[in-house]
């Protein structure tokens, strides 16, 4: 969920276990209970350079922890919140106004598939995508 104040990220913090539930969106891990109305981020940044010293040193620490490697992720919005807590970095937040999905699994690709290919029906994408 995003905090925003204007057009800048006051703060992010990553939600993993959302399922929809009686009209409301339930996070899993904590409780919370979520109208689906909230900013959210989709995982779309779009960086300076200057950042990617900082991600960089967090991945080969993360690759170093072999059972991190293999069993989770290394989550951007993570280290986005850790920046904006230091100071380190200020981001904007520029709103999309369309509908997102995300894909992260194997197991989120037939649902994608099938949300792609109602956008293409209904012509809000070409086919083929690419001549």
């Amino acid at each position: 969920m995003l905090k925003v104040d204007g057009d800048d990220l006051v703060s992010v913090d990553e939600r993993l276990k959302l399922e929809p539930k009686d009209g409301k969106v339930l996070d899993l891990d904590s409780g919370n209970e979520y109208t689906g109305e909230e900013q959210v981020s989709m995982n779309f940044w779009v960086c300076q350079p200057s950042i990617f010293d900082k991600i960089e040193s967090e991945f080969r620490k993360f690759l170093a922890d072999d059972n991190l490697a293999v069993t989770s992720e290394l989550y951007i919005p993570k280290m986005v919140q850790e920046m904006l807590q230091a100071k380190e970095i200020k981001v904007k937040v520029v709103p999309s106004g369309g509908d997102w999905f995300g894909v992260t699994y194997a197991s989120d690709r037939e649902k994608a598939v099938a949300d792609l290919q109602g956008k293409t029906d209904a012509g809000k994408y070409p086919s083929p995508l690419w001549p």
